[in-house]
């Protein structure tokens, strides 16, 4: 998801929900595949999974094949520094929170690396 801002390393925050609006980057699974960060595109008879790298296609797939376990919301960059004896430096948080939704984070997001 290099294209998106999201590097290898980068840790993704995610809102747990099951629905998504066009044009979001989801977590999502098609049957029993493994999960993938894509971006959704959903039509009345077909859902597009579309990657953020020029040298994949998007997928389509039957609007019943495709769940959604989270929408993302932002990122989490970190790196190592060799002087630090933590295993890693915060580089960089980019949230994007909707201040009208009153449930707290603890009980909706997760942050997977």
């Amino acid at each position: 998801m290099a294209e998106e801002g999201i590097h290898n390393k980068d840790w993704v925050l995610v809102e747990h929900r099951s629905y998504a609006v066009n044009g979001e980057i989801v977590v999502a699974r098609v049957g029993q595949k493994d999960m993938a960060l894509r971006r959704i595109q959903k039509f009345p008879n077909e859902t597009l999974l579309i990657p953020a790298n020029a040298r994949m296609q998007a997928t389509s797939h039957h609007p019943g094949m495709v769940k959604v376990h989270g929408v993302v919301i932002g990122k989490i960059s970190v790196h190592h520094c060799p002087l630090n004896p933590l295993p890693f430096v915060v580089k960089q948080i980019s949230v994007h929170h909707c201040p009208l939704n009153p449930l707290p984070w603890s009980d909706r997001f997760s942050v997977l690396p």
